[in-house]
């Protein structure tokens, strides 16, 4: 080994060097070093270069007889002798500078003031002293030899970095982590070196390793350099980015007060423009708009109705129809909006989403009557939100909009007034907040009630509907007469109805609104009256007479007449198309079966009464579950499937996606056909067929292993079930399509439905015409299934002969 490193030595100086010599040059190019530390890294680099260069002369003229050789040898060892002390020297200045500037020592160690002392003194006493040969002597062939003064000098340079190495270890902790090895190595590794190249003579050990050292010191320093620039850059970077934050939220809390001054003209605007900026911010989130984008949304749909500020107070407040003038004005509203807006030049989208928000999609809107991608992208997206809030918000003329409305509403109104890719996401996310193809989360849901309620006048007060289900449902309160004269009727009651928001309507533009139906009307004391229900049975029992009734309805009995008359308590259950409501109080037991229109029709119990107050309103499940027999029909079960029957059976679907048919296995040039009927109750547009295409076991929906993959709807709505598929819809009407009204007629009417499709591996194509509308629709499935399945299913829908043909 000792062999081998004599061969490498003067390749191995060469080398490092030449390194030490570029790195010089690095320092004197680079801007992120003081003077001082630049000075002292260049002479350091510059001196180990040397340091090496005169070491490797010194091998390679030693013994050499020749005038050359004599004064290479000289020379060459005694500029290592120098150059060993001068880096040494360099490290402490070095050190010294990293103590005055990064270690936060408000004076330098004595022990390095001493250390470079010393350093000064072992140069000069070189110069002084080798002239007399004490540390070194060359013989008559030029061939070098340790002087008696040799140990001496060698040590000097182990001498300083001890008490260097004293110095960082006392102040480790305040060293930056990214040089601290760096100085360790420096201390500690040249000094193990000359203890060993002491008894190994003819090795250049203490100098190679302290070029080895210097270069090291070098790398780590600029990894460090590097590490504080990166953090002097984050501090920047989060100073600014903190300016920027401020700064926005200045702009947006002086936008959002003066946008709530502007709403605050009309009662019935109040945060609304807050309102609207939030679901646009929502949609743009959701079309993949960038987090900067959808700020600038934002701020353009907060300031979108500025324009009212020069539209007067009597115009905005008015809650009747509007004049002709009074429309013109209203129209003047994006160009003020605009004209206000378009003056803040470093943000222009705030203008567009002024200037184009009252747009339409088929290009009948204004100010500029542009249409489709001509309309600004931001102004596209305020529309859908802006109509979206409008619809949902209490109005002076009438109440917030069922949420099925608002969802039927922007589903017409796709493609006309609205941008459909804007429609699907601002109805993607109504579909994954509230389940809005049924009603079950309007009217009362458990626990969650007024506790009391003050009647005068009939119908004055009615609680919110609570919805009748198949799981019995009991309601217990309590009723107090507030009669202001014997003439007066004082008695609760309820009202069996079906509505879009669970709530009882009189007024007729809500009548029709809400699709508000009533079924009837049921007093305590058996009286009733039957509206829109097929058929209605009322039986009333006196309290004492309940040894005829069952148990259960004896407990009632004697629960209410034990405490006093003015307990009462209700339990209703459904079954398919037929209740059944029990109700206790006022020493009677009445109990009523109504055949509803059909199965498809909701129910709900909205509680009132006259001159009464009615409190401690509780409600409760009480776990029954109503099946085949628990309710006596009192009307045939409507059938709409009484009719040809095809491959499979047919289907009758009340509810959304209450039942499906029998599943297809999809195969290449596949035709699957059937008659599909509205059912009379439909009345929304997603009431119709369904198809879905999916996976399991068995081949059937909802099967064992069941994995969903779309679901396309007539209407033209298509949904991703889950992350195995990928579906591209493409949806165009022709000229036989009139209107979403003349639509949903000619459905409740019937029409045959041919679907069509085409399988190549794992990409599925649908396609299918039916009154105008156009659907091609392709399923791309990720998980390699193979065996994929098609089914029909619907909302409020009869789906008869069916047949698949194969191509």
């Amino acid at each position: 080994m000792i062999e081998f490193l004599k061969e490498i030595q003067l390749d191995l100086m060469l080398v490092l060097g030449g390194i030490c010599a570029i790195i010089a040059f690095f320092v004197y190019v680079t801007k992120t070093l003081t003077n001082r530390r630049k000075a002292i890294l260049m002479c350091m680099e510059i001196g180990a270069m040397l340091l090496l260069l005169f070491d490797r002369y010194a091998y390679i003229y030693r013994g050499q007889p020749d005038i050359t050789g004599y004064w290479m040898v000289r020379i060459s060892n005694f500029t290592v002798f120098f150059m060993l002390i001068f880096v040494v020297h360099t490290f402490v200045l070095y050190l010294k500078d990293l103590v005055k500037n990064e270690m936060g020592l408000s004076a330098v160690p004595v022990r390095l003031k001493a250390a470079n002392i010393l350093a000064v003194a072992s140069e000069i006493l070189l110069v002084i002293l080798q002239p007399l040969k004490l540390f070194y002597y060359f013989d008559e062939t030029n061939t070098y030899h340790r002087g008696p003064g040799f140990l001496c000098m060698y040590l000097m340079p182990i001498a300083i970095c001890i008490i260097c190495l004293s110095v960082i270890i006392q102040y480790y902790g305040r060293i930056n982590k990214g040089i601290r090895f760096s100085l360790l190595l420096f201390t500690g590794l040249p000094g193990v070196a000359a203890l060993a190249g002491y008894f190994l003579p003819g090795i250049s050990v203490t100098n190679i390793s302290v070029v080895a050292t210097v270069i090291l010191l070098y790398i780590f320093a600029l990894l460090d350099m590097t590490e504080t620039a990166a953090k002097v850059n984050k501090l920047e970077i989060e100073y600014l980015t903190e300016e920027r934050r401020s700064m926005q939220r200045l702009f947006q809390q002086t936008a959002t007060a003066f946008v709530t001054a502007i709403d605050a003209k009309d009662l019935y605007t109040r945060g609304h423009s807050l309102r609207v900026a939030e679901y646009a911010k929502k949609i743009a989130s959701a079309y993949g708009k960038t987090e900067q984008e959808c700020q600038n949304v934002y701020f353009a749909a907060l300031l979108h109705d500025v324009g009212k500020i020069g539209i007067p107070d009597s115009v905005i407040c008015n809650e009747g129809e509007l004049s002709d003038e009074q429309a013109e004005l209203v129209r003047e509203k994006p160009l003020i909006g605009n004209q206000i807006l378009s003056g803040i030049t470093e943000y222009p989208f705030l203008s567009e989403g002024a200037h184009f928000s009252c747009e339409k999609y088929d290009g009948t809107g204004y100010p500029d009557k542009l249409a489709g991608d001509d309309i600004p992208e931001t102004a596209r997206i305020i529309a859908v939100a802006d109509a979206y809030d409008t619809m949902t918000s209490q109005k002076s003329n009438r109440d917030p909009l069922p949420k099925a409305v608002v969802r039927e509403e922007l589903l017409k109104a796709s493609g006309t007034q609205f941008d459909p890719d804007f429609v699907k996401i601002m109805i993607e996310l109504m579909d994954s907040e509230d389940d809005v193809h049924t009603q079950e989360n309007n009217g009362i849901t458990m626990g969650v009630l007024t506790k009391e309620l003050h009647c005068t006048d009939y119908r004055s007060s009615v609680l919110p509907g609570i919805v009748i289900a198949p799981e019995e449902t009991g309601i217990t309160f309590t009723v107090k007469s507030e009669k202001q004269d014997d003439k007066d009727f004082s008695a609760p009651s309820i009202i069996i109805f079906d509505s879009f928001d669970g709530r009882e309507h009189n007024n007729s533009k809500a009548v029709k609104a809400y699709h508000y139906m009533e079924y009837g009307e049921v007093w305590f004391d058996g009286h009733y009256i039957s509206t829109n229900a097929r058929n209605m049975e009322v039986s009333v029992h006196e309290a004492e007479s309940a040894g005829n009734a069952d148990d259960r309805d004896k407990t009632r009995i004697e629960m209410i007449t034990e405490n006093t008359a003015e307990q009462y308590r209700i339990e209703a259950g459904r079954f398919k198309d037929h209740l059944k409501i029990k109700m206790f109080g006022a020493g009677k037991t009445v109990e009523i079966i109504i055949a509803l229109p059909d199965a498809s029709k909701w129910a709900y119990i909205g509680l009132t009464g006259e001159h009464c107050h009615i409190s401690d309103i509780k409600i409760e499940q009480t776990g029954k579950i109503y099946s085949e027999g628990d309710i006596p029909r009192i009307a045939e079960e409507i059938s709409y499937i009484d009719r040809m029957t095809g491959d499979v059976p047919n289907v009758q679907i009340d509810g959304t996606r209450e039942r499906s048919s029998v599943g297809f296995a999809i195969r290449n040039g596949m035709k699957l056909m059937f008659h599909s009927m509205n059912l009379p109750g439909a009345n929304l547009v997603w009431h119709c067929p369904y198809l879905v295409i999916y996976y399991s076991s068995d081949g059937q929906v909802g099967g064992e292993d069941y994995r969903e993959y779309a679901l396309i709807k007539w209407n033209g709505e298509a949904h991703q079930m889950c992350d195995y598929a990928e579906n591209t819809v493409v949806l165009e009407k022709n000229e036989n399509f009139k209107d979403w009204e003349d639509w949903e007629e000619r459905l409740k009417k019937g029409i045959d439905c041919e679907v069509n499709f085409r399988r190549k591996n794992n990409r599925i194509i649908l396609t299918t015409e039916s009154l105008g509308i156009s659907i091609n629709n392709t399923t791309l499935i990720k998980d390699g299934q193979k065996d994929i399945y098609v089914a029909i299913t619907g909302d409020q829908c009869a789906i008869t002969d069916i047949r698949a043909r194969s191509a």
